[in-house]
């Protein structure tokens, strides 16, 4: 008995162990992407204690939010998709120019985790106006928004929006209405307060399209 509680722990120690180096490697290859794009910058370094991830600012600007968000959201969310890993950022508005611009910031979960941590730090002149992240690879019940994403923008009183797998971008408003715990429940999530299915996102042509590949 003795002999296989230690093999599990054993085998217990080294799965934690490669899963460490794993998200270690993603995060010194994402590092190295962010750093090497002319249009991203560091906007908060990583944290060791508590653990979270850098979050980075794009130097490119976009004139609606509307399309900040589908800039974002269409290049992280086939990364996303791919290593079942959420991004999620903001959507900052800069209204000190003669005209309004818009940009995003990103950081990363960790894969197979539905949560992302949320460290902010807005730059000079900027307002936050939205999030934005992805719900990772195909699950058909990661095309709600979850109870943490409308508790976030009812809190903050700005709409989150959603990239799914499939390529839609939806989008939660704080006015929004939520699942029931028994709706909730009835659709399969359990009972749990704050669920939305949200609406399709809508830019100058109809519903928003994002990549995912």
């Amino acid at each position: 008995m003795i002999l296989k509680q230690w093999g599990l722990l054993t085998s217990l120690t080294l799965m934690l162990f490669s899963l460490e180096l794993s998200a270690n490697a993603h995060n010194q290859i994402f590092a190295g992407k962010m750093q090497s794009d002319p249009n991203m910058s560091l906007l908060i370094p990583a944290r060791q204690k508590p653990s979270s991830h850098p979050v980075w600012l794009s130097a490119e600007s976009f004139n609606s939010q509307e399309s900040a968000v589908a800039a974002a959201s269409s290049r992280f969310n086939p990364q996303s998709i791919k290593e079942d890993r959420e991004y999620l950022g903001f959507i900052l508005v800069n209204t000190q120019q003669d005209k309004p611009f818009y940009v995003y910031t990103v950081s990363h979960g960790d894969a197979g985790q539905n949560t992302v941590p949320i460290r902010s730090k807005l730059p000079q002149n900027f307002q936050l106006v939205a999030f934005w992240h992805t719900h990772g690879s195909e699950h058909w019940s990661r095309m709600y928004f979850s109870s943490f994403d409308t508790a976030l923008a009812q809190r903050m009183n700005v709409p989150v929006y959603m990239a799914s797998h499939s390529g839609d971008l939806l989008v939660y408003k704080p006015d929004d209405v939520t699942l029931s715990r028994m709706r909730a429940y009835s659709r399969g999530l359990g009972k749990v307060k704050g669920i939305a299915k949200g609406q399709a996102a809508l830019g100058l042509n109809g519903p928003i399209r994002i990549a995912t590949r």
